[in-house]
């Protein structure tokens, strides 16, 4: 069933596919500073980066290491390994959602510059003081709307990959069409010039002068 979606509607089941999929890691990133805290994890911005790009990536090692969406299991490198913006973006854009939020909370205090960028940004309504803490007295974006923000972006960030790929794949398909084009026409041009045989001119034979004998 899965694989006749894709066949049949490959840009809209991606679409909406990533959509999805922006959803819910956007959902597990929120939740990893409450995680951190409940576990004893020092909050700073390593542990929060590396942790919340782990939470939302770690499914699709397993399943590229283990080859599970293949047609059989082996084992393969998964993508993170080949390095790249596109083959890491899950990582990346988990870690980097992770402390957009955690600036948009005030859960570190190393980006309190980036909290008061984010909070002077947005409209009063989804800003309110922060009550306890070490930001205290401070705005902070409500948890809801941080939230919100967030999975928006993640989404926004893996949706810029498959418009990309999309772009990729139509641009090699422009090239080999145009290839297959040359050729096509360079073997016509073969064939034209093996069917006219060269116009060889001929000359009359030139006779050898005879000797004459003296007397």
């Amino acid at each position: 069933m899965a694989q006749y979606a894709l066949t049949t509607a490959p840009t809209l089941i991606n679409t909406v596919g990533t959509l999805i999929d922006g959803l819910t890691r956007g959902t597990t990133i929120t939740a990893v500073p409450r995680l951190m805290a409940k576990t004893g994890v020092p909050p700073n911005i390593w542990s929060t980066a590396i942790l919340s790009g782990v939470a939302v990536s770690s499914g699709g090692w397993v399943v590229q290491g283990l080859g599970l969406a293949e047609g059989e299991w082996k084992v393969a490198r998964p993508n993170i390994l080949s390095g790249g913006l596109m083959d890491t973006l899950d990582m990346t854009s988990g870690a980097a959602i992770g402390l957009l939020y955690a600036a948009m909370t005030r859960s570190l205090p190393q980006l309190a510059w980036l909290s008061d960028l984010c909070t002077a940004g947005l409209p009063r309504d989804y800003v309110s003081t922060l009550a306890v803490g070490e930001g205290r007295g401070k705005d902070v974006v409500d948890s809801m709307t941080a939230r919100a923000i967030c999975v928006l972006a993640l989404a926004a960030m893996l949706l810029a990959r498959v418009v990309w790929k999309l772009v990729q794949a139509d641009t090699a398909r422009q090239i080999k069409r145009s290839t297959h084009v040359d050729i096509r026409e360079t073997s016509s041009e073969t064939a034209e010039v093996i069917k006219q045989p060269a116009q060889v001119q001929l000359r009359a034979p030139v006779g050898t002068p005879r000797k004459r004998n003296k007397a």
